[in-house]
């Protein structure tokens, strides 16, 4: 959002803009009242940020009056808010959605979080090794005796763990006020 006041005209002018995508600033102006339910007596929300998304993306205005890149606010139902049209012209400017891998995709999980992997919520592991000096030779059989703790204790496969190893040198762990 830019700090620029130019688009604040007040209620039922100039409803927002956003610079086009070398800067990528949305301005709404605080002075309309803005609607979250879709009908003709206000500005709604979804409706307006979406335009100025796309502008910001790189979409430039349409003649095609059914696009969310008409160049006049016009009601439209949400589940319009991206017409085919559109949807191309934000694929032509950044592809269209990558296949699924064919390999592996690991992520980073907060605490407290569940992990969902291959589609289900059957008990699963991330778990980060970090040591100082850990030779590489050896990780192959400290994974292989983690998974087989973690299958005979917690009854979670080892195909459902990721344990990612982490090499760090002494100065970079601290320990009892310094470091090792």
């Amino acid at each position: 959002m830019s700090n620029d006041d130019s688009a604040a005209d007040g209620p039922g002018k100039l409803l927002a803009y956003a610079f086009f995508p070398t800067d990528g600033r949305i301005r709404f102006d605080p002075g309309e009242t803005w609607m979250q339910r879709y009908d003709n007596n206000d500005a709604n929300f979804r409706l307006v940020a979406t335009h100025e998304i796309a502008y910001a993306l790189g979409l430039e205005h349409s003649s095609d009056q059914s696009s969310i890149m008409a160049p006049y606010y016009k009601l439209m139902q949400p589940e319009a808010l991206l017409p085919e049209n559109d949807r191309h012209g934000i694929q032509a400017l950044y592809g269209t959605n990558a296949p699924s891998a064919d390999g592996y995709v690991i992520v980073h999980v907060s605490g407290g979080q569940k992990l969902l992997f291959a589609g289900t919520n059957d008990p699963a592991a991330l778990m980060e090794l970090t040591s100082i000096g850990l030779p590489t030779n050896q990780t192959a059989k400290i994974s292989k005796e983690i998974m087989s703790l973690f299958e005979e204790k917690l009854n979670i496969s080892a195909d459902r763990m990721y344990l990612k190893f982490t090499n760090v040198t002494g100065n970079m762990m601290g320990w009892n006020k310094g470091t090792f």
